[in-house]
Parts: structure tokens; sequence; C-alpha cells
């Protein structure tokens, strides 16, 4: 049994939004007791451009954030989010989300 998945600046590479949809459900699919997610807070509209401008001067990536908001919607009915956190480090403003299955 998986106890716990993490994922950590992961989301925002991937491309469109629905591919992220699949990605968490196939997560969720596996059925772990928690999942841990950090992730770039797309609110923070400096953040987003200097993330933008990193990844693409490092490996040429483009990016498109998940809010809070899209990944509540994701979330099956058997889990619960029960702690959102947000964090600034220097230009990088995250979100960290824990979520357990109830």
């Amino acid at each position: 049994m998986i106890q716990v998945v993490i994922i950590a600046d992961v989301l925002h590479h991937i491309l469109p939004l629905n591919k992220k949809k699949d990605v968490l459900n196939k997560i969720f699919n596996l059925n772990p007791e928690v999942v841990i997610i950090k992730d770039l807070n797309p609110n923070n509209i400096i953040s987003c451009y200097f993330n933008n401008f990193t990844d693409y001067i490092s490996t040429k990536s483009k990016v498109e954030y998940i809010s809070v908001e899209s990944i509540k919607n994701i979330i099956p009915d058997n889990y619960r989010i029960i702690q959102i956190k947000y964090k600034s480090f220097f230009l990088w403003s995250n979100y960290i989300i824990k979520i357990c299955k109830i």
C-alpha cells in the first residue's frame, strides 16, 4: 500500500490543464493515504514572471500554472484537504497542499 505521494514543482511543467488533471487522477487512483502537492502560486504575478524566465533560460520549457482552487475541483470525494500553506522564498511564491484520505 502506498502511504504518501509527494508532487513537488512538477504540475506547472505539465501542459495543458487536462493533462494535469489526468496526472492527478492517476495519482489518486493509486489510493495513497496522503498526497502532498507543492507548486508555484499562480496568484503571485512577479513569481510567475521570474519562474517563466528561469525555466525558459534553463530548459527552454514553457509552463502553465494550476491554482489551489483548480486542484480542489480535481480531488476525489474520498479525500480532503487538511492543510494549505503559502510560502515565499526570494522571488518564488509556492503553495503546499496536504490531502488525506477520509
